[in-house]
């Protein structure tokens, strides 16, 4: 059995911030009750520093997920755009920094009913994603 609990800091945040005592036994019970599991849990969070240093013990691998290295961003354009030619691109590709696979996912919720689609236009895409995250995520995200 696999359990994976996606945005897991919502409910094993840090015990000595909580503001009500229902939130320290949210995380209580809930740490109790993964004791008792026997399958493999998963859990993911954006915000790492926010979890319970008891629920942090709890697992035997951390694993963090960087962007892509800037040499590999084009790369994997091409992979995730098989059918986008993004030849004489390689200066815009330059522009394009800490991007992950995240943020190529959600270029592609965009084009996927766009017709003649053009490299130019999704690198322009990319750019927009990064200066969204720059103006409301300016610290790295993740462990």
């Amino acid at each position: 059995m696999v359990l994976i609990f996606d945005e897991a800091d919502s409910l094993l945040s840090d015990r000595r911030g909580a503001a009500r005592s229902w939130e320290v036994s949210q995380v209580n019970e809930f740490l109790a009750q993964l004791d008792r599991y026997k399958g493999v849990f998963i859990a993911t969070t954006n915000f790492v520093k926010q979890f319970d240093m008891a629920a942090m013990r709890r697992f035997n691998w951390k694993v963090e997920f960087k962007s892509i290295a800037q040499n590999k961003i084009k790369n994997a354009f091409e992979y995730f755009f098989p059918q986008v030619d993004f030849g004489g691109l390689d200066d815009k590709f330059k522009n394009i920094k800490k991007i992950t696979a995240g943020d190529i996912a959600v270029i592609i919720s965009k084009v996927k009913f766009m017709e003649n689609i053009k490299g130019s236009e999704i690198v322009d895409l990319a750019l927009i994603e990064q200066k969204y995250k720059e103006q409301y995520f300016p610290k790295s995200v993740g462990f």
